[in-house]
């Protein structure tokens, strides 16, 4: 037993030794994911993109169904008055409207998700490879997101957003690479 101990020990420190100085001279940098998805250009451009494609229609919905709302409440305080056959005409009427309305609804939420899901995919894409050629830029080989601690001159946070507004509006090199 004392012999495998004292044959491992020198392994134990010889390999200590040697990743040492490989460890001593590799570079890292950190990021700061939620300033990067607050600060960035790409993100409001792709709130105001959303806004633009979406909010006509989400106001649409909200008035028809405001519409809606009022013609039911309408109906419970006036159903009493009708005719048997007025009112069973009007509660289909109201009822198959709802139906409809309520796979506008769902349909408009899918749409509205795929499309944020779409632009989000996109901000990351331009994020990451902001974050690449800052890396690169730096000779960094190691970038850390969101750490529990790291010193402040690790942080490339704000190399990142200079280089995310320098980039605008154009698309993500693996973007491009994807769609080809």
């Amino acid at each position: 037993m004392r012999t495998v101990f004292a044959a491992v020990l020198p392994l134990t420190l010889l390999a200590a030794a040697l990743s040492a100085p490989a460890a001593a001279q590799s570079k890292i940098g950190v990021i700061s994911a939620p300033v990067l998805l607050r600060d960035a250009p790409q993100v409001q451009a792709a709130g105001a993109k959303f806004k633009a494609e979406f909010q006509k229609r989400e106001d649409e919905l909200k008035s028809e169904g405001k519409k809606l709302d009022d013609d039911i409440n309408r109906f419970r305080r006036e159903a009493d008055t009708m005719s048997p056959q007025q009112r069973t005409s009007t509660q289909n009427d109201l009822n198959t409207r709802k139906t409809n309305f309520d796979v506008k609804q769902r349909t408009f939420a899918e749409q509205a998700q795929a499309r944020n899901n779409e632009l989000q995919g996109d901000i990351l894409d331009k994020i990451n490879q902001a974050i690449a050629e800052v890396a690169k830029e730096k000779g960094l080989d190691l970038v850390v997101k969101d750490p529990a601690f790291a010193n402040e001159s690790l942080d490339v946070t704000a190399d990142v957003l200079k280089k995310l507004a320098a980039m605008g509006d154009k698309p993500a090199a693996d973007a491009k690479k994807k769609k080809k």
